[in-house]
């Protein structure tokens, strides 16, 4: 009889204990990536302190602009009141002169 051909077994590997070298030069890999989170976090702390000053800064100088904007506008408010009044008084005094004339004529 022909003998057929089942195949053959092949072992699956065992997992290998790792070598202390290994182990201790990812240790050395996960301390030094720590260490560059660390400086990395280290300036962002700096750099959001600096984005705090800047912000108390930029909230004090829009303080003194809007200020100086409230300023003007009352300013322009008691303008425009005195032109209305200078208005209103060359408006009478036109009427005035318009009435002399047409009794003048």
């Amino acid at each position: 009889m022909d003998e057929i051909d089942r195949g053959r077994v092949i072992p699956f590997p065992m997992a290998r204990a790792r070598r202390p070298a290994v182990e201790a030069a990812g240790q050395e890999r996960l301390a030094a990536a720590l260490a560059s989170l660390e400086a990395a976090l280290a300036v962002q702390r700096a750099a959001m302190a600096g984005f705090r000053d800047s912000l108390g800064a930029l909230s004090a100088a829009v303080g003194a602009l809007e200020s100086g904007v409230v300023g003007y506008a009352d300013r322009l408010a008691t303008l425009k009141r005195e032109v209305d009044g200078v208005n209103g008084t060359a408006r009478a005094l036109e009427a005035w002169a318009d009435g002399v004339l047409a009794g003048a004529r």
